[in-house]
């Protein structure tokens, strides 16, 4: 592996630990889900992998592997960005479930400012 696919694929690996705790934390904490409801909105996640691998296989045959990557690393990284421009920049906003402002009861996953 060279230096540009090294740093191609720290790239891809950070952005996914920054988005996967926002995605998994962000219904409960910030829209107010219940714990049950936030779990049942991640569901449909992972039966997608096995799906979008055939979807995939049956890519590569057409398009070049580098080309597929670099498509869906574009993807991943504009959700991400949507994401990050979309969360709270109130600060009350951001802390309330610190405050018991969710309507779950369980414990923020959020470090609360003290």
């Amino acid at each position: 592996m060279g230096v540009v696919e090294a740093r191609e694929d720290l790239r891809s690996r950070t952005t996914f630990g920054a988005v996967f705790p926002s995605v998994v934390f962000w219904p409960e904490n910030i829209a107010d889900f219940s714990a049950i409801g936030t779990g049942l909105a991640i569901v449909p996640g992972p039966p997608m992998a096995p799906i979008f691998a055939v979807v995939g296989q049956r890519l590569v045959l057409r398009i070049p592997v580098g080309v597929l990557v670099a498509l869906g690393n574009l993807l991943f990284r504009a959700g991400a960005v949507l994401l990050a421009v979309s969360a709270p920049t109130d600060v009350q906003d951001a802390t309330r479930s610190c405050r018991g402002g969710s309507s779950s009861t369980s414990v923020s996953a959020w470090p609360c400012p003290t």
